[in-house]
Parts: structure tokens; C-alpha cells; sequence
């Protein structure tokens, strides 16, 4: 049989109003949009139509430092992508969690919940970054959090893992003749005592279409690496250099295999920033228009003024086809198995991006014209998971 060809994997990132903190000062949206599920929705069908993987939307646990400048806003993501589920057919949907802030038992509860009423079509994306504001929301000592958070990263997406794996295949019976709803031996508590967390468990949703919803782990830093190779199976990216971005992507594979993963079970995306116009010229002017609302000391900020989704990635601007050509050349060069996407401002860039930078690479045969399966999984070409040890013995 002759080997598939490989093909990107693209997802959308959807900051409130834009990947560019100056992105409501263009008056496409009204402030109060960052608030309105209408608009979300509108960029997920878009984002749908146009037959990407799945939409992105990072989580925020603080109010912005200067709401004056930027919008403050983030909704809760599960709850705001569990509105977008019954919008939408196919795409998957990423909602973003801090492992140093939040709790991982309400994390999978609300991940394994968005899986069920999206028909498989959920995943996490967990960071280790936080703002000191976002620590001491939750009553946290902000020093004490930023020396531990990746020891506390790596003991939060056990956990979510085991929670996700307390009820094995099959433990939901419907046996009406002998009146067994559930069989309690294929539901098991994970009794997890730890440095950070103790969880009792078991979760109580039942097991859903994907076994367990993927993992999105960004990947920036040395420790971030480690943690992306033995827990992501979807690493996000941080280096914008072309060959440091290919030695960073062969590193997180071989570090995966080196504990007995898969690489072909990881799927490594670089993260891009897009300001799109008809000519390289045009593009340029926009991104000008932009960073001029944003001076400090009478210079422009640049690519500071970008929302997080754009940093530690790659800034491109130019025209289509210019947009078009640098994503091929950095996924066939092994720098990416694709990219997550995000836009200066919405809608005008998100339309650009899909509707002339898509179409040409899916001319080139470099991406799909259509899905193939329903699950977020089916879109990745992520097989479901083996079940841990645990969960293996209770079933």
C-alpha cells in the first residue's frame, strides 16, 4: 500500500479581538464582541469552512494589566466552546488552562465534559505560565509558584491523564434485564497523593469518544520540552528561527522515544502571527497602522504589541501566496507537522487567512479539502491512547 502523503495540520488561535493588543482600534468589532459568543461562533464556522483541525482558545485566570490599552475580557474557554460545539459539526475545540493556578480535577471534569456534548471533538491546552495577578486570585504565593510550576505542570497532567482514564471501555452497561446502569469494577478511584494535588477520584463523567481528549503542551523552554515529550501529544512550538525550530522539533521526538513514546504519536506545531494584505506593501502598511497605537518612549513596541498567542512564534506578513509559501517551507524543512494560526485582527484578518492563504495550500495538495473523520483525533492522526497501568488493572 503506498505510504499517505503527508499533509498540515492547521488551527486557528482566536484572541478576543485579534492576535494584536491594537486590534479593536481598528473599529472592525465592537469592544463589547470580546463578550459575545455570535462572534466566536461566527470565526469557528469560519475557521470550519475553510476545514482546519480545530479553533484555540487560551485561558486567562486575570484581569489584563492595562485594561486602559487592551481588551481585559476572556471568557471562560470550556463554557465559551461548549457554545461553539452546537454551532459547529467538525472542528475540534481547545480550551486553555494554567496547570500553576487551576486544579486538575476541575480541569478534566470540564475537558471530558466539552468531549461528550462536542461528539470527541475537545482538547487541552495546558500552560505553565501565569500572571503574579492570576496567583493571587487563587490565593498563591506568585515566587513560590514560578519556581515549582513545572514540577506541579508534570504532576497536573498526570493526574488529568489518570482522572480521564478512571472509567474504562465498556463501564457504561445499560443492562435493563439485571438493572446494572454502570459495572463498578471498570470505574475505578485513582487515590493520588502528591506534592501539589491530592485526588481522590474517580471523575465523575463517563469515558468519551476519544478515549482521552489530546494534550497541548507549549514547548519554549528546556523543562517545557521535557514535560511536552512525556505528557503532550501535541507540542506547541517556541523557536521562530527556521534552524532552531527543526533542531527543537527533532529534540522533543527523540526525547519522547527516549521514554518509550511514539514520536508518530506527536504532533509538533509551530505557532505564527499573520498580517495579511493584497501586496507585501499593503501588509506592511497595515502592521504599521497597527504597532503606531502602541509607543513607549516614542518608539513603536513592534511585535511586543502582540497578545501572547503571537509570542515565542514567528510574525509573517506579506501577501497570500507569501504567507502561503513560508508555512510550506518551514513544514517541509521538519520544522512543523503544522501551525497554529493567529491573525492581527478579527475578522478581516481571519478571513484573509482562511479564505487566499488556505485555498492555496490546499491547491498544493498541502492540507485537506475536506475532513475525514469526526474526532478531534481523526483530524490529528492521533490514534487514542493505550490506558495507563492503573486504569488497565481496574478493567
Amino acid at each position: 500500500m503506498a505510504r499517505r502523503r503527508r499533509t498540515l495540520h492547521l488551527l486557528l488561535g482566536i484572541p478576543p479581538l485579534g492576535g494584536h493588543r491594537a486590534a479593536w482600534l481598528r473599529e472592525e468589532l465592537p469592544p463589547e464582541a470580546q463578550g459575545d459568543p455570535a462572534h466566536f461562533t461566527a470565526l469557528a464556522r469560519l475557521a470550519e469552512a475553510a476545514k482546519l483541525d480545530a479553533v484555540v482558545l487560551p485561558d486567562a485566570a486575570a484581569l489584563a494589566d492595562d485594561p486602559a490599552s487592551a481588551p481585559p475580557a476572556r471568557l471562560d474557554p470550556s463554557v465559551l466552546l461548549a457554545s461553539l460545539a452546537s454551532a459547529t459539526e467538525r472542528i475540534g475545540l481547545v480550551a486553555g488552562a494554567s496547570t500553576s493556578t487551576a486544579h486538575p480535577f476541575e480541569v478534566a471534569r470540564r475537558i471530558a465534559s466539552l468531549d461528550l456534548v462536542s461528539g470527541g471533538r475537545a482538547a487541552l491546552l495546558a500552560t505553565s505560565e501565569f500572571a503574579e495577578a492570576a496567583a493571587l486570585n487563587v490565593g498563591d504565593d506568585p515566587a513560590a509558584l514560578r519556581e515549582e510550576r513545572h514540577r506541579r505542570a508534570a504532576e497536573f497532567l498526570h493526574v488529568v491523564h489518570r482522572l480521564w482514564d478512571s472509567w474504562t471501555p465498556g463501564a457504561v452497561v445499560g443492562d435493563i434485564e439485571h438493572g446494572l446502569f454502570a459495572d463498578p469494577e471498570r470505574i475505578a478511584p485513582i487515590d493520588h497523593h502528591g506534592e501539589f494535588f491530592d485526588v481522590r477520584g474517580p471523575l465523575p463523567v463517563p469515558r468519551g469518544p476519544q478515549g482521552r481528549p489530546p494534550v497541548l503542551v507549549a514547548a519554549g523552554s528546556d523543562p517545557e520540552r521535557a514535560l511536552a515529550a512525556r505528557h503532550g501529544e501535541i507540542v506547541l512550538g517556541g523557536d521562530g528561527l527556521l534552524e532552531r525550530a527543526v533542531t527543537a522539533y527533532n529534540e522533543v521526538k527523540a526525547r519522547a522515544a527516549a521514554i518509550g513514546r511514539s514520536p508518530d504519536r506527536i504532533r509538533v506545531l509551530g505557532r505564527i502571527a499573520t498580517v495579511i494584505g493584497d501586496t507585501e506593501a499593503d501588509a506592511r502598511a497595515r502592521l504599521r497602522e497597527l504597532d503606531a497605537h502602541l509607543r513607549e518612549d516614542g518608539e513603536p513596541l513592534g511585535a511586543a504589541g502582540w497578545a501572547e498567542e503571537g509570542r515565542g512564534g514567528v510574525l509573517l506578513v506579506g501577501a497570500p501566496e507569501q504567507i502561503a509559501d513560508e508555512l510550506a517551507r518551514r513544514f517541509r524543512a521538519g520544522a512543523a507537522d503544522g501551525f497554529v494560526l493567529t491573525p492581527d485582527a478579527f475578522p478581516s484578518g481571519a478571513h484573509a487567512l482562511l479564505e487566499q492563504v488556505v485555498p492555496i495550500l490546499q491547491q498544493r495538495e498541502l492540507f485537506r479539502t475536506d475532513y475525514e473523520g469526526s474526532t478531534l483525533r481523526e483530524h490529528l492522526g492521533l490514534p487514542q491512547p493505550v490506558l495507563s497501568r492503573h486504569a488497565a488493572a481496574s478493567a
